[in-house]
């Protein structure tokens, strides 16, 4: 892969709007249900997280991911934040200003 500056931004493009979509969205959750339902849901990604960690097959997931490395994944990246800023309407459709 060339290192060019499409590229690079296409990288740091991609990593970016991933981030914002997962923000957006646990700010919504915040908004929408709270100090209890945005502390769930972290909590609950915090359980997952090291469950995943103690059973192996988080660390598995990266390794799998690091090993087939390319420029795919960071569209891939990109269009699974698409699919998080979409889903996040469905908690925006609903509230109330």
């Amino acid at each position: 892969m060339e290192s060019t500056w499409v590229t690079r931004g296409v990288i740091d493009s991609s990593i970016t709007f991933f981030l914002m979509a997962v923000a957006f969205m646990i700010g919504l959750v915040f908004y929408r249900y709270g100090l209890i339902g945005g502390f769930g849901i972290i909590g609950v990604a915090m359980v997952v997280i090291v469950f995943g960690i103690s059973r192996g097959w988080l660390l598995d997931f990266f390794i799998n991911i690091l090993s087939d490395f390319s420029f795919v994944f960071f569209y891939q990246l990109f269009a699974i934040g698409l699919i998080v800023y979409l889903a996040s309407f469905i908690l925006l459709r609903r509230i109330t200003v």
